[in-house]
């Protein structure tokens, strides 16, 4: 681990991820250069491969932001401990709210809006935090439908995370 930290860390590093992605931007943008199969198979493993990396290098080059008190950390770790209840209840969300299913109807899965999508998953993401606070306060409805534990403690129920 100490020797990928230390690639990492490299001045280089970042930026030569940088441009491995922007080299494959045209493809995932759908503008394919050309149909040769070499093209598509470099296309295929670099961007991910890349991509990978990219994020990677930005956890290890801003590792201060990541420490276990910091703000980026408890809302990812929050968000963490809440994928059950996003995973059931984003469905809902998406299918039943005229708004959401109407955006989706029309971008399309393959969508070139992609900044405005991916703003959409956001305010999903926070619709159904927002949604799964509301019904966790609910003993009954916690505990059926995220097997939500609650504890007994100075006649208080408490949630345990």
């Amino acid at each position: 681990m100490d020797k990928v930290t230390s690639v990492c860390d490299t001045k280089w590093f970042l930026p030569v991820m940088a441009l491995c992605v922007a080299i494959q931007l045209p493809r995932f943008a759908g503008i394919y250069i050309t149909p040769q199969l070499i093209t598509y198979i470099m296309t295929v493993y670099t961007l991910p491969i890349a991509g990978l990396l990219f994020v990677f290098g930005l956890f290890v080059r801003f590792r201060s932001l990541f420490t276990e008190t910091s703000r980026v950390t408890r809302c990812l770790s929050y968000v963490g401990r809440r994928t059950l209840d996003i995973y059931l209840m984003h469905y809902f969300l998406i299918y039943y709210v005229p708004f959401f299913h109407d955006k989706f109807v029309a971008w399309g899965v393959a969508s070139q809006n992609r900044l405005p999508m991916f703003l959409m998953a956001i305010v999903i993401l926070l619709l159904c935090l927002l949604v799964s606070a509301i019904i966790r306060k609910n003993r009954f409805l916690g505990k059926l439908l995220f097997a939500a534990k609650y504890e007994k403690t100075d006649n208080k129920i408490q949630i345990v995370h």
